[in-house]
């Protein structure tokens, strides 16, 4: 087996590898090749701090890394690992992890952070087992548009579409108001600096009493993926996330889905708005770190 990064490997090996790897997954993985590396954008993938698994000439298995910035430390992101179906049971993904690590501490990184679905058991004992540890539990919710509870539209404040040079303004609004309790961090692949890499798949919108901003949500119009979803903590139960959600949901048809991702599991507010205008929650994941 031939190990090395994927820095000039054809992004089209990659995919095909990706959806060989990922085709009897817990969540089915289904998406063209656009989406494919759209998603890498979004998540940050530097496919120089990625690495591959060869037999010969295929690629059979990877573990795509992005770069960013995370609670002020230099941090590889997790953005996918897996190996095909007849090359598992061979320790593949714990060598990938002991050859990426010289990579990642060469380019500065402190900090490794990845995502794994509760119900992959060996997965997470795996990640366990090499020095991985649990920051929190996340949620993943979904539904059909016309199956959620949004009301008749009866919030009067205004919302308006947030145009692109205003975007930081917002982000700023919720951290000043963050204190771990009322709000959440979103996780790495719904953070500002991940809509930010691919902005034009993204709209916003706020909600405003008078001048002041009092909420705002985020969401990729073509997927129906909610980034964010915020409410100022003063103004929650008033009407403000149904309506935020109802312009959210205006941006696809009433047949299509729409989905938030890694809702941390201590957000009680969150959760139970959620499940009280109907969405479905459809697994939970680990988030896990270590130091490098």
């Amino acid at each position: 087996m031939d190990y090395r990064l994927l820095t000039d490997t054809p992004a089209q090996t990659i995919y095909a590898a990706f959806l060989e790897a990922f085709a009897d997954y817990f969540v089915q993985v289904k998406m063209p090749l656009e989406v494919f590396l759209a998603n890498n954008k979004r998540r940050g993938v530097d496919y120089s701090a990625s690495m591959g698994a060869f037999d010969k000439d295929r690629l059979v298995g990877f573990t795509l890394n992005g770069i960013g910035s995370w609670n002020g430390t230099v941090t590889a992101y997790d953005a996918g690992t897996g190996v095909v179906p007849s090359f598992r049971g061979k320790g593949i993904s714990k060598e990938l992890f002991r050859q990426l690590l010289p990579e990642l501490k060469i380019k500065g990184v402190g900090n490794y952070l990845l995502e794994v679905i509760q119900e992959n058991v060996k997965a997470y004992e795996l990640y366990l087992k090499l020095g991985f540890k649990v920051s929190r539990e996340l949620d993943c919710y979904r539904s059909q548009i016309n199956g959620l509870q949004l009301g008749d539209g009866d919030f009067s404040t205004s919302i308006c579409e947030v145009h692109f040079s205003q975007w930081l303004g917002v982000k700023s609004v919720f951290e000043a108001s963050f204190d771990g309790h009322s709000n959440f961090l979103p996780s790495w692949q719904n953070s500002w600096d991940s809509v930010l890499r691919l902005a034009n798949a993204f709209k916003v919108f706020a909600a405003y009493d008078k001048n002041k901003c009092i909420g705002y949500g985020i969401i990729a119009f073509k997927s129906g993926d909610i980034a964010q979803l915020w409410v100022e903590k003063s103004r929650c139960r008033q009407g403000v996330g149904r309506a935020l959600l109802r312009t959210l949901c205006l941006e696809r048809r009433q047949e299509e889905m729409v989905s938030w991702l890694n809702v941390d599991s201590r957000a009680t507010d969150a959760h139970a708005f959620l499940k009280s205008i109907n969405f479905s929650k459809l697994t939970r994941q680990y988030e896990m770190e270590m130091a490098l």
